[in-house]
């Protein structure tokens, strides 16, 4: 990679492109210095996989979560944005009465998955008995 720019880059750098890199400056005078840099590429990791969970009537769900080896799986209740309920490989919702949809990313080497899955807690009526 040869740049003559002043702040280079590679757009949509792969694994690849991770190594020892060397920087020359060369002043307006003649004069040079250079320096190297170590260039780490992290993978962005996949959104983690959920079953879900279920239960009769109102109360609370646990679910659980895989697919995030060696990284950080949070719990949102939106799919965009907003702050993790919630960090692991379980999660067991406040008391609901009604099927809610949460959503799950991986985070791993400072990367966060693209998208998030989701994990739906199923509140099923209770049938009733004549």
């Amino acid at each position: 990679f040869v740049s003559t720019l002043q702040n280079p880059s590679i757009s949509n750098a792969q694994t690849s492109h991770a190594g020892i890199y060397t920087v020359t400056v060369t002043s307006s005078a003649g004069c040079s210095a250079t320096a190297t840099a170590n260039v780490v590429v992290n993978v962005i990791p996949s959104a983690p996989t959920s079953v879900g969970g279920n239960r009769c009537g109102p109360g609370t769900v646990t679910m659980t979560a895989s697919g995030c080896s060696g990284g950080t799986i949070s719990w949102y209740s939106s799919l965009t944005g907003g702050t993790a309920l919630v960090t692991g490989t379980t999660y067991t919702t406040p008391s609901l009465s009604t099927t809610t949809t949460y959503y799950l990313e991986c985070s791993l080497n400072g990367c966060v998955s693209s998208t998030r899955s989701t994990a739906v807690a199923t509140i099923n009526a209770i049938p009733t008995a004549s």
